[in-house]
């Protein structure tokens, strides 16, 4: 017997898949774009390619994970949700019927309309937006198609296994807890009920032992919270002060939500299961990001901290500094016009060494570096970040290890040290003198673990740009970016599972 879990590479689909491994269960899942272990590309709207893949592959069962689920995107395109949400289900569950496979088909909890909770099977629905309608219908494609099928209605899923926060909604909310420089509100009326993947699963794998028709639903009896509580309790774990204004009445922010559709039923005891408490589920999700409370004040959880920062950008406000040094050295030796906006791209995103590299040659990035360094050096201010001093007095004063990983060489760091003294604090230096591959290779942050870290818990990592994170992202995941909403890049900061801040502050309490 073979199973084919349809969507093996949405979350769901993984943790079946993990599941199937552990136990020894033969499957093949279905991927769109990333390809996946035991896996097989389908066309879902060729009726003959799902029956021929699941002839040659002796299919048994399909359970059908396929969803279009962010409801902004439900209320856009009503055909390309058709699509993923309906038809989809239709060929599977008409095949399934053809070729006697049993059709297990996941469903939501958004089929209700939220007024008259808890909901049995048996009750009424009556979705409110375009996700819940598709749902309905779908799960009334699967009625008339099939015969051997059950349909499992659940609420809001969640694991820690995404590969991004932002692949589950419950996690999603943690990054408005993550970015600290932009103002959110957040829902605090309508009630969820988040259900760990992995508990769910389990409940699945029932099903595949003792297949049952019918309509069953399933969630965790015992959370029930608000997305503000979510966010709460992300903040809590984090140790970081809730940044969000609760809304305490329906929201009118885009496609309707029920209120509350607590999910009942007694064609089972849902106590015979074992649920992941919610705050646990959360540890798990957020451990990546998570380093214990530092305070301004003492080093009470200081000294089991590795700090690797960067250097302009970051502790010094020199992106100007250096952006006129390049220009009037640019047009010194070649009459080329160096614009600040492509500037900021470039050391945004590609690192300007190789930028110089491939359009000047490595001699002549030779000879621009020489000249540029020297007007940088004419430079008669620097800057320091907002609080960086702050922050550099508190590693200095309670001798909390620390290096600062820079593209900055030597001899400027030195003219830097010179124009901005409490430099002079950081005691461990990574410059460009020291490696040979610039950021965004790893190279200089993998030398500054080697030389300087001390077997600490917890690495954070201090960089202002996606190039700085693409270095630094293989040694740490907990990292923090200094920037602002103005900032090149910004938008694309916003994605990463970083937290982002424009004040050392944010860090230490």
């Amino acid at each position: 017997m073979t199973i084919l879990i349809c969507g093996a590479s949405g979350i769901l689909g993984k943790e079946l898949a993990n599941l199937f491994d552990s136990l020894n269960i033969s499957y093949i899942g279905t991927y769109n774009n990333n390809k996946i272990k035991n896996g097989v590309k389908i066309n879902f709207f060729n009726l003959n390619e799902i029956k021929e893949i699941m002839i040659k592959n002796n299919i048994k069962i399909c359970i059908n994970c396929i969803v279009e689920r962010q409801l902004e995107i439900c209320e856009g395109d009503w055909n390309k949700i058709k699509k993923t949400n309906i038809d989809i289900t239709n060929n599977l569950s008409k095949i399934s019927k053809e070729l006697y496979v049993y059709f297990i088909h996941i469903s939501t909890d958004y089929v209700f309309d939220g007024k008259n909770a808890p909901y049995f099977p048996t009750d009424q629905t009556n979705p409110l937006q375009n996700y819940g309608i598709s749902k309905l219908i779908s799960e009334n494609k699967v009625l008339s198609n099939c015969i051997n099928y059950t349909i499992i209605r659940v609420p809001v899923l969640y694991t820690n296994t995404i590969k991004s926060i932002e692949d589950s909604a419950v996690t999603l909310i943690g990054k408005k807890i993550l970015n600290r420089i932009e103002v959110y509100k957040e829902d605090n009326f309508s009630i969820r009920r988040p259900t760990y993947i992995p508990d769910f699963c389990l409940f699945i794998y029932d099903f595949i032992k003792l297949p049952r028709v019918g309509i069953y639903h399933f969630c965790n009896p015992y959370d029930k919270v608000t997305k503000f509580e979510i966010a709460s309790k992300i903040a809590y774990f984090l140790n970081k002060k809730i940044n969000i204004t609760p809304i305490n009445e329906e929201p009118q922010d885009g496609a309707e939500r029920p209120k509350d559709t607590f999910l009942k039923d007694n064609k089972y005891n849902i106590f015979d299961y074992k649920f992941t408490e919610l705050s646990k589920g959360l540890e798990l999700c957020f451990s990546k990001l998570y380093h214990p409370k530092l305070e301004i004040n003492n080093n009470i959880n200081a000294n089991n901290v590795f700090f690797l920062i960067d250097l302009d950008g970051t502790l010094i406000d020199t992106e100007k500094t250096h952006f006129n040094a390049y220009r009037d050295t640019l047009k010194t030796l070649y009459n080329f016009e160096l614009i600040y906006k492509e500037y900021t791209y470039i050391s945004s995103n590609k690192g300007i060494d190789n930028y110089l590299n491939k359009r000047f040659g490595i001699e002549g990035k030779t000879k621009i570096k020489i000249l540029k360094n020297q007007i940088l050096q004419s430079t008669e201010n620097i800057e320091i970040i907002k609080n960086a001093d702050i922050f550099i007095n508190w590693l200095d004063k309670f001798n909390i290890n620390h290096a600062v990983v820079t593209n900055t060489s030597l001899e400027n760091v030195k003219f830097f040290k010179s124009r901005v003294p409490i430099l002079n604090k950081i005691k461990n230096w990574i410059t460009r003198n020291d490696y040979v591959n610039a950021k965004p290779d790893s190279e200089c942050y993998q030398l500054a673990k080697q030389l300087y870290y001390k077997n600490e818990q917890y690495i954070i990592g201090i960089e202002n740009t996606i190039v700085g994170y693409n270095s630094i992202k293989n040694i740490t995941e907990c990292v923090y970016i200094i920037t602002n909403q103005n900032e090149y890049g910004y938008n694309e900061i916003k994605n990463k599972d970083v937290y982002i801040i424009n004040d050392f502050l944010d860090i230490v309490l």
